[in-house]
């Protein structure tokens, strides 16, 4: 049966080292690949604070302070649809952990990152497949 995924916000003081605790040396380029994935198909983010969380399956996933939906446009997978800020945020650290693996195995296939990134991506699927909005998500980034 699906096991029930939590998520829980990481503490201030958590922070700065949020993500080296997961990706490692990929840690600074995070952030600035989940402030692109949202510029690029949100015409209305104007950027901002995001939370971080940890799940209880062992992943993390950053969400955009906004509230409400906003509209969300991925040209290439003819994509357009409304989205809470925790399924933006979740679509776009999945695309980030995603594009990380690659770029990593691009310069080196024997990285033990790759196989770390495809765990966090992975179990962070299992997160998204418990949310309300698990439909919009696989639309978006699937």
């Amino acid at each position: 049966g699906e096991k029930n995924v939590s998520a829980q916000l990481a503490q201030a003081g958590q922070r700065l080292t949020f993500f080296e605790g997961f990706i490692g040396y990929l840690a600074p380029k995070a952030p600035l690949l989940l402030t692109h994935w949202m510029c690029s198909h949100c015409k209305d983010y104007a950027g901002g604070y995001w939370e971080y969380f940890y799940t209880s399956n062992g992943t993390c996933f950053a969400v955009p302070g906004f509230e409400g939906k906003k509209h969300f446009q991925i040209l290439s997978r003819g994509f357009s649809a409304e989205m809470s800020a925790e399924a933006a945020g979740v679509s776009a650290m999945l695309t980030v952990l995603k594009c990380l693996a690659w770029q990593t195995w691009s310069e080196n296939g024997n990285d033990p990152l790759i196989g770390k990134l495809n765990h966090l991506e992975s179990a962070l699927w299992e997160y998204a497949l418990t949310l309300d909005e698990k439909r919009v998500i696989c639309m978006a980034v699937a």
